[in-house]
């Protein structure tokens, strides 16, 4: 039996409301600051132009997510690389002002772990990495620049205790940033895994496991027609044995095109074993499967192969009451074999 991984679920929605939240908390907080800043520092343009500008880009952020007129993925992107130059903005403005005032509110540092959050969820691990490391330096740099001009015993206790949290924060952003990401990888490598060992390596086909796994996925509806065609290249053994084995596999490879181009989604087609098919048709009569056999039959002769003309032959059967998947490729099976005996590059239809 196959394994079936998870697929991970779609978080658009999710994703969509979290970041509804934040644009709206992010305006309200940008419209506060300003507000508080016209108040007390009227003549503080700097201040007030980067509380003016997040703001905008706050109310840009809520109506695009309320429109949807921007995939969220673009949306992701573009908010990072608007962060981070604001965020050392912010960090500049630490800088300049410390003289005259110092920030304890701690919103810097909320700032900092949404940005670190972010960094790790959109950027590969390392460049997430490089970037929340630089960033972090610019706020140590300015915030304890600004509290050396300001330097009390609470002052000290209070971004002490607020950047040793924030680094706390970004440790376990990252460790889960980081097993998030072994994760995936670990999650696409068994699908590779899972791939290969359902799928024929020269042909790209499904191979005989694949298809048992088709196979009780059709018989589950006891009334569903299933006809299978079982088809062998004539003489295979001849172009092995005159042109060698790499003829032979281009020769199968020129047949799977031949019946693949034939019977587009009308079936599937599994390499059943050597230079053997198997085409399994789910709601397909046993009538209109000996029609699709034979029109694969004269896919494969039309063929224009340099080494010689290529024929097969085909048995075909369909499903009757209390057949199993053994019993309905045992009679495509007993067709094959008569089409074999009575003059190949034909197609037989074994009923019973």
């Amino acid at each position: 039996m196959a394994t079936h991984l998870p697929s991970p679920p779609s978080l658009n929605g999710p994703k969509r409301l979290a970041y509804l939240g934040a644009a709206t908390c992010l305006l309200l907080l940008c419209l506060t600051r300003a507000w508080t800043a016209w108040i007390t520092l009227p003549h503080d343009l700097l201040r007030l132009g980067l509380n003016g500008a997040l703001a905008v880009v706050g109310l840009w952020l809520l109506r695009t997510l309320l429109v949807g007129s921007v995939p969220l993925e673009t949306l992701e992107r573009l908010t990072l690389r608007l962060s981070i130059p604001v965020y050392l903005a912010l960090n500049v403005q630490t800088f300049v002002h410390a003289p005259q005032s110092f920030d304890n509110s701690g919103v810097n540092e909320v700032v900092l772990v949404a940005l670190g959050a972010a960094c790790y969820l959109f950027l590969p691990p390392a460049h997430a990495l490089r970037w929340t490391a630089a960033v972090f330096a610019g706020h140590l740099i300015s915030h304890w620049w600004a509290l050396g001009h300001h330097l009390t015993r609470t002052n000290l206790s209070l971004q002490l205790a607020r950047d040793l949290t924030a680094l706390v924060a970004w440790l376990l952003i990252m460790l889960l940033a980081t097993h998030r990401t072994a994760w995936a990888e670990a999650r696409e490598s068994a699908r590779a895994m899972r791939d290969m060992a359902h799928t024929d390596d020269l042909t790209g086909l499904p191979n005989r496991r694949a298809a048992y796994r088709r196979f009780e996925e059709a018989m589950q509806g006891p009334q569903t027609p299933v006809s299978v065609l079982l088809i062998d290249i004539d003489n295979f053994k001849r172009v092995n044995d005159t042109h060698g084995h790499e003829t032979g596999d281009q020769v199968i490879q020129a047949v799977t095109a031949a019946l693949q181009g034939e019977l587009g989604h009308a079936g599937v087609l599994v390499r059943w074993g050597g230079e053997e098919f198997l085409a399994l048709l789910v709601g397909v009569t046993l009538g209109h499967a000996a029609r699709q056999a034979e029109a694969l039959r004269a896919a494969v002769e039309r063929l224009g192969i340099r080494h010689g003309p290529v024929t097969v032959s085909v048995g075909v059967s369909g499903r009757v009451a209390r057949d199993t998947v053994e019993s309905l490729v045992h009679r495509a099976d007993q067709g094959l074999y008569r089409a074999k005996n009575t003059g190949k590059n034909k197609v037989v239809v074994q009923e019973d």
